[in-house]
């Protein structure tokens, strides 16, 4: 599996994480397993321009459309890619999406959609990036997306809250945003769930669990246990249960899993 991470230029990094590709190939006709991805706090637009992946959803493997919008997610996605997998993906920050569909974000969450319902002018771009050599196709992305993000920046209080539960780690409390961004409670859950796509403490969470897969790249498995205090949790036992909700897996389980899908998706940070 060959995975790779193109960043943005500005002012394309006011709204855009990275554009990534993806090239993987297996023994045609076998059968590859599931593999976990983890929420990471973004939404995505894929197209692929060999095999889609397949996605389990209520117990059916439902095949995905070759050009997709991925909202935000509140737990594991089950995917199996096929024997010829090609790809390309634009990772927005959190803050992108609003800007990008220009509809509440929520409307979203854990739904995998195909583009030109959302998007219809993508699919022209989807059309110019499947036939174009697969090294252009990241340049030809930014390229389109320079025409199609405004210049201004985000909301101020978006991206404040944002930065506020990242420098945290995700060890906050809603009171604790509101008094950061001096905003009341309720505007702090309004404002998430309309422009990121979660509630704050759920996304909070995500980071939390995004920093300890940062930690665990780094470390031996052995040091776990440090690894949840220093990332805010009670405890060990807390530490596993957040991230078997989040992932799937066990922390241990995660670090010895052989799943190029889940790994090269859980990157370690949301912004």
């Amino acid at each position: 599996m060959h995975y790779l991470e193109h960043q943005p230029r500005p002012p394309l990094d006011q709204w855009v994480k990275c554009v990534w590709t993806l090239v993987d190939d297996a023994t045609v006709g076998s059968v590859r397993p599931l593999q976990p991805i983890v929420p990471d706090g973004c939404i995505e637009i894929v197209f692929h321009f060999g095999d889609a992946l397949s996605r389990l959803s209520e117990g059916s493997e439902v095949g995905q459309p070759h050009t997709l919008v991925v909202g935000q997610m509140t737990g594991p996605t089950l995917l199996r890619p096929g024997s010829n997998v090609r790809a390309l993906g634009i990772r927005l920050l959190p803050w992108g999406g609003r800007v990008l569909f220009q509809m509440p974000i929520c409307e979203l969450t854990d739904r995998f959609l195909p583009v030109r319902e959302l998007l219809p002018r993508f699919d022209s771009l989807a059309d110019q990036l499947a036939a174009a050599p697969a090294d252009e196709r990241p340049r030809l992305a930014f390229s389109h997306l320079r025409k199609w993000l405004p210049v201004e920046p985000a909301g101020p209080l978006t991206k404040e809250l944002v930065r506020a539960i990242v420098g945290s780690g995700g060890r906050t409390t809603v009171r604790e945003l509101a008094s950061t961004v001096n905003a009341t409670t309720r505007s702090v859950e309004r404002v998430m769930n309309r422009d990121i796509g979660l509630p704050p403490l759920l996304f909070a969470r995500i980071v939390r669990v995004q920093k300890a897969i940062g930690r665990m790249r780094n470390e031996p498995p052995g040091r776990l246990g440090r690894i949840a205090m220093d990332c805010g949790y009670y405890d060990q036992a807390h530490f596993c249960r957040d991230f078997r909700q989040l992932s799937g897996m066990t922390p241990t389980q995660f670090v010895a899993a052989d799943c190029g899908l889940t790994h090269a998706f859980a990157y370690g940070d949301t912004q």
